[in-house]
């Protein structure tokens, strides 16, 4: 998702200084002791302060929606309507879990809100897409639906069920997308336009602004702190960069050489995705204080980190032959 689309600009931080940081810079090596937990077949996709950990398993054919709990995993369920084909994407710290299911044919879409063993449809704006991303402490989900079949999708927030269209940047813009929300109700994603050129946004207070990018380059915001402190990637040329927004400035976190994300970021700052070595497969990576500590393989095959919770453990997944393993760092203070 985060190569698909994106592209920033001024608004709200047009007056911020932008600063980019690239370079490989110095990769730290993982602490001794701090090693990944296979904790089934699957993808994980999201991790709370409880070590409740939710994602997918699945083949091509099927898909569902997961939560691994103290060894145990939890399947979470289906929606009514043929939607079976089911991923869980975030999970907040009442464990409230959010995802998308649908159809065989992937025709229709439903985002949907899992709480006390009952998964509920969010429903859409009218058309038959919708995707949660994120829910917040407050049960507030994030993501995107659609008004009509052929519509673009629009950034939505769902509060107390109620669903919300959040609009784009202005008139250019046709689409928009909201991937991450944190306890004030901020949302990140991106916007983009008919041609092709996206933008990175927040959105606070009922406004969207563009966050601030350097010229050429197109971006994404994947998650937002309490802090206000923003994840995500910028990418141009063939390449992605890790990225962070702090204080209405960019910077461009090192990587190992080649391409690179963050994907998510706890209420420190650390954040979380995975770079690219110039060979070789993915490495989960984890950034605090913008350096960079590069977490490695498991059994010699790539890795990427999808999410962190507040206690500093990291969640994500492994390709391990033909399959996914979802696996989790559980060592605090990486």
């Amino acid at each position: 998702m985060l190569a698909s689309r994106t592209r920033w600009g001024g608004g709200l931080w047009a007056v911020a200084v932008v600063v980019l940081v690239f370079g490989t810079g110095a990769a730290g090596a993982r602490p001794a002791g701090a090693s990944w937990a296979e904790v089934g077949k699957g993808v994980a996709r999201g991790i709370n302060d409880q070590g409740q950990v939710v994602g997918s398993v699945g083949t091509r054919s099927t898909s569902h929606a997961v939560m691994w709990q103290g060894g145990v995993t939890v399947y979470l369920g289906t929606l009514k309507g043929g939607l079976t084909y089911c991923a869980a994407l975030g999970i907040n710290d009442r464990g409230q879990i959010v995802g998308n299911c649908s159809n065989t044919s992937g025709t229709v879409v439903h985002a949907f809100l899992w709480s006390r063993g009952r998964m509920r449809d969010l429903g859409t704006l009218g058309g038959p897409y919708s995707n949660a991303a994120s829910i917040n402490a407050y049960g507030v989900v994030a993501g995107s639906s659609a008004a009509g079949a052929d519509a673009p999708p629009q950034a939505v927030i769902w509060v107390n069920g109620a669903i919300q269209g959040l609009g784009t940047l202005g008139p250019k813009y046709d689409a928009s997308v909201a991937l991450g929300i944190n306890r004030h109700n901020q949302v990140v994603g991106w916007s983009g336009t008919r041609s092709g050129s996206e933008q990175a946004f927040v959105w606070r207070g009922g406004v969207m602004n563009q966050l601030p990018t350097s010229a050429g380059l197109n971006s994404a915001a994947t998650a937002i702190n309490g802090n206000g402190q923003i994840a995500g990637g910028v990418f141009g040329g063939g390449r992605i960069w890790p990225a962070v927004w702090s204080g209405g400035a960019l910077a461009v976190l090192p990587t190992l050489g080649a391409s690179g994300a963050a994907l998510a970021i706890d209420r420190f700052g650390a954040v979380v995705g995975w770079v690219k070595p110039r060979t070789g497969g993915s490495h989960a990576a984890i950034w605090r204080n913008r350096r960079l500590i590069d977490l490695g393989e498991v059994r010699n095959s790539p890795t990427i980190a999808s999410a962190i919770s507040n206690r500093g453990e990291v969640a994500g997944h492994a390709h391990v032959g033909r399959r996914s393993e979802a696996i989790v760092l559980f060592t605090s203070g990486v």
